[in-house]
């Protein structure tokens, strides 16, 4: 609910919709709320089934299940703190995800000391110590959301139209699920086959070659993720200069990192592997770490594709990627793999993300041929900026540049067929809240920039304005401030606009305007 409601949020806000942003988060927050109550009381219904499904023996079966138990009565926890994990990182506030992460890691191992050290509490201290840490973050983080400067509140009405918007959601949110649903199948395949191939040996190297695999998603996972929604944003502002630009500080520095970590693990193989218990490391083990490090760059390429699918509605092609790059290739290449040669079985790592990558081009390549409007890898429509109907440019903290955006923004204009009035208007005005903005956001030698878009599409002329200064509303600044004359042009299009607007999202200010 979380993850698909955070895209949906983010392309609402870049659609100028913050009603429906919020009702985005509060449906998410009260699915959450009804989900948790509804799987908790079922686990405790049949927690005893539930044991028994976990494999638990006569020996074991008590502390499964009280470990089992009060999970199950935590749980709600678990899954109300994606809800501070994805929005907090929309509101601007990605330190105090960091945060959270901390203090639940924190409170869990001291409270993991003091409930098994101390007081002995066994398995069931571990379980209420992750429950206490998860629940510490989770509420915090909520407290958070619930500041009255926070850009997003529970609101009425969250669940009218609920079949739709349950519907959307899911639908946003299912490469979110099919990937920790794959994952684990995964797992449970590719034993079977490494259990044909070398036996038990084979199985332990891979659990070892799985942690690392998991702690490596910290890159091939958390850059995407934090991208996408600022391209959500952007892709609601049909921005496609944005989320480019925003694409390539992706892939930079995500494959920076992800080279880091192949470096790693390329020299440091043996060590990583007795890390992990693995007290000696043959060269099956070694090669199985070099191949996982091969396939890091790609797979965060993939990954970073299947964001921006995902985020740009192509929720579709999105799927496919997890399904192909998690499972599907990755199970099928072991499996041809391994009757050939058992050694050389560790190759599915790579093949399967250079697999799922091919399938990427091509068929971006018949979407292409179907829909001509689409370009390149990223299937953006570029027509507003083809025909010249869209202008991006940075203004400068000083009054040249004021006045060339004034000149550039009246050229746009008249190219674009304004009305005299609306031209007057639209020049004056930014020339006026750009001067305002640069003066109550930036420092006086600030080399801080606001960044102008304009556009025409249809009958709608939009202006956006965005900075990354103090915080300011020059709306409501305008409202309090009706009667200087310095602000005519602010007048002026105000009373000419649909639709005039203030948000702040990842810190970031922004006006909206729609004539």
């Amino acid at each position: 609910y979380a993850g698909g409601a955070g895209i949906l949020s983010t392309v609402a806000l870049g659609k100028n919709d913050d009603i429906k942003s919020k009702k985005h988060y509060t449906f998410s927050l009260m699915m959450i709320i009804i989900t948790g109550i509804i799987f908790t009381a079922a686990g405790v219904i049949f927690i005893d089934p539930i044991v028994n499904l976990l494999g638990a023996n006569s020996e074991s079966y008590g502390m499964v299940r009280d470990y089992t138990l009060v999970t199950i009565l935590g749980g709600i926890f678990k899954l109300l703190l994606y809800i501070p994990f994805n929005y907090l990182r929309i509101d601007g506030k990605p330190g105090y995800v960091s945060v959270l992460l901390i203090a639940m890691t924190v409170t869990n191992a001291g409270l993991d000391i003091l409930f098994i050290v101390v007081l002995g509490w066994g398995m069931t201290g571990a379980a209420v110590a992750s429950v206490i840490g998860t629940a510490i973050a989770a509420i915090a983080g909520m407290i958070v959301l619930a500041r009255p400067s926070s850009g997003f509140h529970v609101i009425k009405g969250a669940l009218k139209g609920f079949k739709k918007e349950f519907c959307e959601v899911v639908k946003t949110g299912s490469p979110f699920a099919a990937n920790n649903l794959f994952s684990a199948l995964r797992i449970s395949l590719i034993n079977i086959v490494l259990l044909a191939a070398g036996g038990n040996p084979y199985v332990t190297v891979f659990t070892v070659v799985n942690s690392l695999s998991e702690f490596a998603l910290c890159v091939i996972n958390g850059v995407p993720q934090t991208a996408s929604a600022i391209i959500g944003i952007y892709s609601g502002e049909r921005d496609n200069s944005g989320i480019r630009i925003i694409l390539r500080k992706q892939l930079s520095a995500g494959i920076i990192l992800s080279l880091i970590l192949v470096l790693g693990l390329v020299i440091f193989p043996s060590q990583l592997c007795s890390f992990f218990g693995l007290s000696e490391c043959p060269d099956y083990a070694a090669f199985a770490v070099y191949c996982l490090a091969l396939s890091l760059p790609l797979g965060l390429i993939n990954n970073s594709l299947c964001y921006l699918y995902n985020t740009t509605g192509r929720i579709g092609l999105a799927n496919i990627i997890t399904t192909c790059r998690i499972l599907l290739f990755a199970v099928i290449s072991a499996a041809f793999i391994v009757q050939y040669s058992s050694e050389y079985v560790w190759l599915f790592y790579p093949l399967a993300e250079v697999l799922t990558f091919i399938l990427v081009l091509i068929t971006t390549v018949v979407i292409r041929i179907r829909k001509k409007e689409l370009t390149g890898l990223y299937l953006l429509d570029d027509t507003l900026e083809k025909s010249g109907r869209i202008i991006t440019f940075s203004v400068f903290n000083n009054i040249n540049s004021i006045v060339e955006a004034s000149e550039k923004i009246s050229t746009f204009c008249d190219d674009n067929d304004f009305t005299p009035r609306q031209s007057m208007a639209v020049s004056l005005a930014i020339e006026e809240m750009i001067s305002v903005i640069i003066q109550k956001c930036f420092s006086e030698n600030s080399s801080e920039t606001v960044d102008v878009r304009a556009f025409k599409s249809g009958d709608v002329i939009g202006l956006r304005l965005r900075n990354g200064g103090a915080i300011f509303n020059p709306i409501a600044y305008f409202e309090h401030n009706t009667d200087n004359e310095e602000l005519m042009g602010i007048k002026m299009i105000t009373k000419l606009a649909k639709s005039v607007q203030y948000q702040r999202t990842f810190g970031v200010n922004s006006v909206i305007i729609l004539l």
